[in-house]
Order: structure tokens, then sequence, then C-alpha cells
């Protein structure tokens, strides 16, 4: 069961997130005494989160019960502690607690590609350590070089560092690695639009948009409208959004993107 919903979890759809979940979930209610679920369910519920995919309101405090009782059961957890320190930084602002908590992660797992690539793009970038971000990030491929999810978080350090040109590569590579993850085709992308190759960026966004319709990609639309300078599109992706925030959680980002899109500060 947990590995079952860690191999799900990584599509970060609704559907998956939702059976996901009750993989998490069952293996908890079999095995109470197990660590690694806990830590899954919380992992997933951060990335729910992040990608605007559930409600943050319900959703952070079952994150930090779970993270927290994942560490009570199993101290030793590299992968736990890690992501304990993504949640004191990105969601607390609390970098020295953040800095803590991944110090442990290293110590425990030293050759963990997921404690490397999290502590490169969620504690090295924000704080705007870009050098170690990449040096660790390639580290981490180096170790798990079959994981999309690992070569895209490179092609994002690369993108925080300005290397765009070595950003469309990895992201190209995470979308082979993981050709039928939508994050993947944001990653690409974005790269690809970063890189100054709009025309391509625009029709890999525009396939995401066609295929998944989540809150990020109508932002995203409205976004790239308006910098070619068709407000008129971007306008109607603003209302589309509009329409899917009475049903869908929206993340503020979505709206951001939309807005810049539509030429309103």
């Amino acid at each position: 069961l947990w590995v079952k919903g860690r191999s799900i979890s990584q599509q970060f759809t609704p559907g998956a997130i939702a059976e996901a979940r009750k993989c998490f979930e069952d293996a908890i209610a079999r095995e109470p005494a197990f660590a690694k679920p806990y830590f899954g369910l919380a992992d997933l519920l951060f990335a729910a989160v992040q990608f605007g995919l559930v409600e943050p309101r319900e959703a952070l405090p079952q994150l930090r019960a779970a993270i927290a009782t994942s560490l009570e059961l199993d101290e030793s957890f590299p992968e736990a502690h890690a992501l304990h320190g993504v949640i004191r930084g990105t969601l607390d602002y609390d970098w020295p607690g953040a800095e803590a908590a991944f110090r442990r992660a290293l110590e425990l797992g030293p050759g963990s590609a997921t404690v490397l690539i999290q502590h490169a793009w969620f504690y090295l970038v924000p704080t705007l350590r870009l050098v170690r971000a990449l040096d660790e990030a390639q580290q981490a491929v180096v170790l798990d070089p079959l994981s999309g999810l690992v070569r895209g978080r490179l092609g994002l350090v690369r993108m925080a560092a300005r290397q765009y040109g070595a950003a469309v590569e990895d992201c190209r590579a995470a979308v082979e690695l993981a050709p039928g993850r939508w994050w993947a085709h944001w990653f690409y992308g974005t790269a690809l639009l970063l890189d100054g190759r709009l025309a391509e960026g625009f029709r890999e966004s525009k396939r995401l948009y066609d295929e998944v319709h989540q809150p990020l990609a109508v932002g995203a639309m409205a976004l790239l409208y308006g910098l070619f300078r068709r407000g008129a599109q971007a306008k109607r992706f603003l209302v589309e959004l509009d329409r899917v925030s009475g049903t869908t959680p929206v993340p503020p980002i979505a709206w951001a993107f939309a807005c810049i899109g539509t030429g309103d500060d």
C-alpha cells in the first residue's frame, strides 16, 4: 500500500491524490506504527496544496499532524526530516528551523536523491545559495537518474540560476522520463519561454491546458496571451478561472498569472 501510494501520488491530479491518500490511510489502519505512510500522506498533501488541488485550510493541519507522527515513530527517517524542513521554510518562513531539519536529513541520508533535491529547491534556492543548489541537484540526478521529478527539479534550479538553455534540456529529459505527467510539461514549457523560445513554449503550455484544465494552467494561459498582446483572449481565461473557482480550489498564483495577463496590476 505504501509503495503503491508513492507511485500513484506523483501524477499530481485530483484523482491520483484521492487514490494515493486512500492507500496511505489504509496502510496506517493496517499498521499504525509504520512511519512511512504518514510521511507519504504529508508529502502528498504538500504537493496537493502546492499545485492547488486541495483546500489549504483543510489540508495543512492534516499535513503537519502526519509529518509530526512520522518523525515520532521513526526519528531516523531522512526524507521525513527533509519534508519537515520544506514545511518549516515554505509554510512557516522559519528558515533557521528549516536549516536544522535539513541538516538532520543530510546527516541521516547523505545519499538520498529526495533529500538533496528538496534541500536544493526548497531551501538553497529561496536563500539564494544557487551554486550549492546546482551542485546538490546534479548529485540528486546522478543518484536517481530515472526519476522524472528529480530531473525536472534540476531544471527548476537551473531556471532560478538563469541557466535557461540547460534548463530546457533537463526539463525535456524529465518529459521523456515521465511522459504522462502534466507537471513535466509545465516545467518544460516554462523553461522554453524563459529561454526565449516563445512559440515552442506557448505550444507546450497550450497542450498542457488542453489536457488537464487545472487552475494553474488556466491562469498561465491568461498570462501567456497577455504577453503576446492578445488581451481579449487573456480576459476570456480570467473569466474561466473565475468560473472554475466555484467548484475547485484556485491557488493565489493562478489569479496572479491571470491578472498580469489582463494588465491588472
